[in-house]
């Protein structure tokens, strides 16, 4: 099995071809802003923080071209919002931070309700993009007075997970409850992380039981364990699962989450979807690979991820195993400009494989930019919206020469 997962089984990776649209620009009347990932919905809509006119907004752009900030929807203005989370259905979750640095309350809020979701002492709270579904649910990880996976939909509250609670039949029961942070699919499944115990103390450790969990059945299904290898190569032994990068969950009720791994020759750091190692660092083409920054799931199991390489630049990658492509990395060429940084979280990628992204080129323009892949030979930036009939211009021009 661990053969199964050698560097051989990845390809090298090919670079793709994408247009990237081009939905608001500093040079503009609005400004982006440039540390702040934008998040897509399902028809390709674009979810991001700006300012306008010095007043703080969550705009939504569907198409380029933008004159005025009149072409944008505010979804709201006015507040102090610290990150954009998951964009569903026409409304996104959003963070409030604390009135003040002395005060470590913050609160998880939705565009289409005054009232927030969920506020509370939670340092995943205020630096996780929060999730959203359909159903209006987010949920959180609750770091203080201990760890607690909470789902909401601002009325009705349920505890997905928390120490001490029973596991399978009995015989175990949850350790550790915590990062990294949680997500939610579109019909309320919660994927999280934990680590199981014996409930008889006396009893022996419960072998690779560190596990990302899928809620909704009880037991909850154990999306990934030990057993990706066997007892003796347990892939969270020691290091174990990575901590500081949210689980990405799809509605399949697949998850994305990094780990390392045992391999023969060494600890290997690698990108799981479910029990599937989908990228890691012996992958050819990735040699010089220093970190994992963040990724996206959709539905077709399209893994969107950003690395850092040798130089800690980064550069993004789609892929489905075996195969990755690169879409874009600091240092290359963007609307006759050059990408000097690029921001893209969990909630960038849609199920379509479009992606949004925050770019500041080397002039010190910031972006909003909607990736879309292409069959054409180039990438383009387009920065207008194409003429809807332009081959019947094409045509009608065409006929008058005829004549």
């Amino acid at each position: 099995v661990l053969a199964a997962l050698g560097a051989a089984a990845f390809g090298e990776p090919a670079s793709a071809r994408y247009d990237f649209v081009v939905l608001a620009d500093s040079a503009g009347p609005v400004v982006p802003a440039s540390l702040l990932a934008p998040s897509i919905d399902e028809d390709g809509s674009v979810a991001f923080w700006a300012m306008v006119d010095g007043v703080q907004h969550i705009l939504v752009a569907r198409e380029p071209g933008a004159t005025s900030a009149e072409d944008y929807e505010s979804l709201v203005s006015g507040g102090n919002y610290s990150t954009v989370g998951a964009f569903v259905a026409g409304r996104a979750a959003y963070t409030a931070p604390a009135p003040s640095t002395m005060d470590p309350i913050s609160s998880i809020h939705r565009t289409d309700t005054a009232l927030p979701l969920y506020t509370g002492l939670d340092f995943d709270v205020r630096r996780v993009p929060p999730p959203l579904n359909v159903l209006g649910q987010t949920v959180i990880l609750e770091t203080y007075p201990e760890g607690r996976v909470v789902a909401t939909d601002g009325v009705d509250t349920q505890v997905i997970a928390a120490p001490g609670q029973a596991f399978g039949d009995g015989s175990k029961k949850y350790g550790y409850v915590g990062f990294p942070p949680p997500d939610i699919d579109g019909v309320g499944r919660v994927a999280y992380r934990v680590d199981l115990l014996p409930i008889d103390q006396q009893a022996d450790p419960v072998p690779c039981n560190n596990k990302i969990l899928l809620s909704g059945l009880l037991p909850p299904i154990e999306i990934s364990e030990g057993g990706v290898f066997d007892e003796d190569h347990c892939p969270f032994a020691s290091a174990g699962i990575g901590v500081h990068i949210p689980i990405a969950l799809n509605d399949a009720g697949s998850a994305a989450f990094d780990a390392w791994f045992s391999t023969p020759s060494g600890w290997v750091k690698g990108i799981f979807v479910d029990r599937t190692v989908w990228w890691d660092a012996r992958s050819p083409g990735f040699e010089g690979i220093t970190a994992i920054v963040s990724f996206a799931l959709n539905d077709g199991n399209l893994l969107a991820y950003v690395l850092l390489d040798a130089m800690y630049q980064p550069i993004l990658f789609t892929g489905r195993a075996p195969n990755h492509e690169r879409v874009l990395g600091v240092g290359d060429t963007l609307c006759d400009d050059t990408v000097s940084s690029f921001k893209f979280h969990r909630y960038g990628l849609n199920d379509a494989g479009e992606m949004a992204l925050a770019v500041t080129l080397a002039d010190q323009r910031k972006l909003v930019v909607r990736v879309e892949p292409t069959e054409l030979p180039n990438d383009r930036c387009i920065t207008q919206v194409p003429e809807a009939n332009a081959w019947l211009a094409a045509l009608a021009a065409l006929a008058a020469l005829s004549l």
